[in-house]
């Protein structure tokens, strides 16, 4: 079975059901949707890849700002930092090998 193929995806989603919020959705192994916002500015879908994830833990998981992205989301720190572990560690290394992973890491 292809990694991303929709069967796949079903699995994981079958697998981790209770670990991943509603407000996630994944589209392959390399994109999820994320529905964010507020009551009074209204709520919208947020497209985030795998690099979006890896630019964050690389880049902006370290920073002492208040204020954090991922993607097009941003934030109070605290949020973004958990939504950015839970995909990373629910969805996109578990529909990723680990050496695809690690070489996305050090690469980007």
């Amino acid at each position: 079975m292809k990694k991303d193929s929709p069967e796949q995806i079903e699995k994981l989603e079958l697998e981790i059901n209770g670990e991943i919020p509603e407000y996630i959705r994944i589209l392959s192994n390399k994109v999820v949707k994320v529905r964010a916002g507020s009551d009074w500015q209204g709520f919208r879908w947020h497209t985030i890849t795998l690099y979006d994830a890896i630019k964050y833990i690389r880049f902006e998981s370290n920073s002492l700002s208040g204020y954090r992205q991922i993607g097009d989301l941003g934030g109070d720190w605290r949020q973004i930092d958990f939504l950015a572990q839970l995909i990373w560690n629910n969805v996109f290394s578990r529909l990723n090998s680990k050496a695809d992973c690690e070489k996305a890491l050090k690469e980007r």
